[in-house]
């Protein structure tokens, strides 16, 4: 799936809101659909564990293989969904029960909702001062419902970032949990490769992951990606 130029975004800046956080740009879905229904129009992986995929990235201390080429070891984020490196946002993470809903399509702008500040955690707009020179990133979904029992999430694709809103003064109530700020995305890509590699890895044991030789597996997976 190729690239998304979408149309003009409604974040374009780091904006600050000091108000009762009602902005009309606060988006909010009031009739938005079900996650399943969100689901098939989006382009999503296999569902993994974050061992399996911190095991496909490099993880364990840089022992384990990264046919991702991920740059660094993915790994959860918890609903506060951001993960940094070297000053840029590098993936996210995000739960549903904490973000709901998800946009319905690829030309849809996909918001996240920045929990309020806690101590010791940097400010977001500080953080995502000068987004617009960072790249797009994977974006990692975990559902609310999860199969036998395990916590796993899927791959819904890179995205990049459109803007920023803070609302300074008077954060806004969110699935019961203050917010500081939304963070806008558009989507840019969906990596098949990532896809497949996933595909690959998410009913496998991490001994099975360890033993895999990436080398046959990475000429496959490209002749797959390849038509």
């Amino acid at each position: 799936m190729g690239e998304s130029d979408g149309e003009e975004s409604r974040f374009s800046q780091v904006s600050e809101i000091d108000d009762d956080g009602d902005d009309e740009m606060e988006p909010i879905a009031k009739d938005s659909p079900s996650p399943e229904q969100i689901m098939i129009s989006l382009p999503h992986s296999k569902l993994v564990t974050r061992k399996q995929l911190n095991y496909i990235t490099g993880g364990e201390r840089g022992g384990c293989k990264n046919p991702l080429q991920a740059g660094t070891p993915l790994s959860f984020v918890g609903g506060r969904a951001f993960a940094f490196k070297g000053g840029k946002l590098h993936h996210v993470c995000i739960k549903e029960f904490m973000n709901h809903p998800l946009p319905r399509s690829v030309e849809e702008e996909f918001s996240i909702y920045r929990c309020a500040s806690s101590a010791g955690r940097k400010d977001i707009g500080e953080q995502l001062e000068d987004f617009e020179t960072n790249p797009a990133v994977p974006i990692f979904w975990e559902p609310a419902e999860q199969p036998d029992s395990k916590t796993k999430i899927s791959y819904v694709g890179h995205w990049k970032i459109v803007g920023v809103k803070k609302y300074l003064n008077n954060p806004f109530v969110y699935k019961n949990s203050p917010r500081c700020g939304i963070v806008g995305f558009r989507f840019v890509r969906y990596d098949e490769s990532w896809n497949n590699i996933i595909g690959l890895c998410h009913d496998k044991t991490i001994d099975e992951i360890k033993r895999i030789d990436w080398r046959k597996e990475g000429q496959k997976l490209e002749e797959e990606v390849d038509y």
